[in-house]
């Protein structure tokens, strides 16, 4: 199970264009980033544009989908990181983004099987 979730703000160790481990203690700068999805044993986190980041990864519309990407973020960069490159928790979001939409409903907790939540729009119109 994740720790985190799409929304949340985490401190990141950033050295030579790359993050770094939160064990290391060599490092030029300490960053927050955004999550904005949870994939396999990591997350997705936004690389603003004032960031210079290697690695990253160019999210279009070819490939948002399959990284379970909300669309907003198209035409912009991602880095992959996974949990020992989390520093700290800069902002937890209190509530969940629907997993089908993407909205955020402050104070929902999960109605799926695997954890994830489905807003009732989405439930009782499926193809909105």
């Amino acid at each position: 199970m994740a720790r985190f979730a799409a929304g949340d703000q985490v401190v990141c160790q950033v050295r030579n264009r790359c993050i770094v481990s939160m064990y290391d203690s060599e490092y030029d700068e300490q960053r927050v980033f955004e999550i904005i999805s949870v994939y396999d044993e990591g997350y997705f986190v936004y690389v603003p544009l004032d960031v210079d980041l290697r690695d990253t990864i160019y999210i279009d519309k070819s490939n948002y989908a399959k990284m379970n990407i909300n669309k907003r973020f198209c035409d912009s960069d991602v880095y992959y990181i996974t949990d020992f490159k989390v520093l700290s928790v800069y902002k937890q979001s209190d509530g969940l983004c629907c997993n089908r939409c993407g909205d955020f409903f402050y104070m929902s907790a999960p109605n799926q099987p695997d954890g994830t939540m489905v807003c009732w729009l989405c439930r009782a119109y499926p193809y909105r």
